[in-house]
């Protein structure tokens, strides 16, 4: 099985999604960030697994992008997708208005794996919202959002049982 992971990763909670799930798969594994690397050839790869964070009610714009722009070779393919988000019940509603629906329900499993609310790499106002969303929570009395490594793993079975 021959499988390629494109994410797209602002601060780093996506890549170290990606990152452990590609250890979790079975066989060849290829981790291309979206914003960096060079597109391969698709056709060469079993499996597509998308991974994005949601951010102001939508997945990342170059995946969206990458989509639009491939969206007849990812019906040609498995093609499963992880989100990272600190909220679990954006998930639907950022892909559906993010993709097409059709894409929407080729896509499977969709998987939430949680992320990491850290400021610190962050410009002054992804700074401000970040800070201002962990103060709410916190202030709620709910935990800040962790990266689910079960959710992952769950993922990488369902992937890897296709």
């Amino acid at each position: 099985m021959k499988s390629i992971i494109l994410y797209a990763s602002k601060y780093g909670s996506t890549k170290t999604c990606a990152e452990a799930l590609a250890k979790k798969l079975h066989g060849d594994v290829e981790l291309i960030q979206i914003a960096n690397d060079t597109i391969p050839n698709l056709n060469s790869y079993d499996h597509i697994i998308l991974g994005s964070p949601i951010k102001m009610g939508t997945i990342d714009p170059k995946i969206r992008a990458f989509c639009k722009e491939h969206e007849e070779a990812l019906f040609q393919h498995n093609v499963a997708m992880f989100i990272c988000s600190a909220i679990e019940s954006q998930i639907d509603v950022a892909l559906k208005a993010s993709i097409p629906q059709k894409l929407y329900d080729h896509i499977h499993p969709i998987q939430y794996v949680g992320g990491i609310m850290d400021a610190k790499h962050a410009k002054f106002f992804d700074k401000m919202i970040i800070n201002l969303a962990a103060f709410s929570m916190k202030k709620e009395g709910k935990a800040l959002p962790q990266i689910e490594y079960g959710n992952i793993e769950a993922l990488a079975n369902s992937i890897n049982a296709q």
